[in-house]
């Protein structure tokens, strides 16, 4: 069964810009910057979301929006940060983009399951940390390889977009937009849909 969050690829990979990618570190940090400090607000965002889906077992419409904008925002900036895609993100998450979630609207959550979403997500936290050192080693080995061969390989951009694509579903099950686990598998049905050929 797909997950409930998923990530869509549009732009294959392909040539990239020597000139862009060598700066690509320098490019990222205003947006690195923009996700720690939205994501202090989204974190009170998810600290009252989670009272309220205790209470009443859905998250508020305002508060499902707000993180779901964080999370979309946040999956721009991986892509870009880690050279799957090559156009600069804009700053709030509205627009779509190359790398892009889909996050489907609040629904009903188990009240159990939401007054212990910190602790049964901490194996998903631990794994998506893992894979944060994991995708660092193949960013730059993406970055040496485009800039000795101006292109950006498939199974890079796979590898990179899957661990991304863990990461967002960790962080919309601790937001609360969903109390599907994260899938750990490297399959489409896992919640990654490939560029169209």
């Amino acid at each position: 069964m797909p997950h409930p969050i998923s990530l869509s690829l549009t732009e294959p990979a392909a040539e990239r810009s020597r000139l862009t990618s060598f700066f690509r570190p320098i490019l990222a940090i205003p947006h690195l910057i923009w996700v720690a400090l939205w994501g202090v607000v989204t974190v009170i965002t998810a600290v009252i979301g989670w009272f309220v889906v205790v209470v009443r077992g859905r998250m508020p419409l305002w508060a499902h929006h707000f993180i779901a904008r964080y999370i979309r925002y946040v999956t721009h900036v991986y892509g870009y940060a880690a050279l799957v895609v090559d156009q600069y993100p804009r700053f709030f998450g509205a627009d779509a983009y190359p790398l892009d979630a889909a996050i489907p609207a609040p629904a009903e959550q188990n009240r159990w399951q939401a007054g212990f979403r910190l602790i049964l997500a901490l194996p998903a936290m631990i794994f998506a940390q893992v894979l944060q050192d994991v995708l660092i080693v193949v960013v730059v080995f993406s970055w040496f390889m485009i800039l000795v061969t101006g292109r950006q390989f498939d199974g890079l951009t796979h590898i990179a977009t899957w661990i991304i694509r863990v990461q967002v579903q960790t962080l919309a099950y601790l937001g609360l937009l969903t109390e599907r686990y994260p899938r750990i598998d490297i399959e489409q049905s896992g919640g990654l849909k490939a560029a169209p050929a």
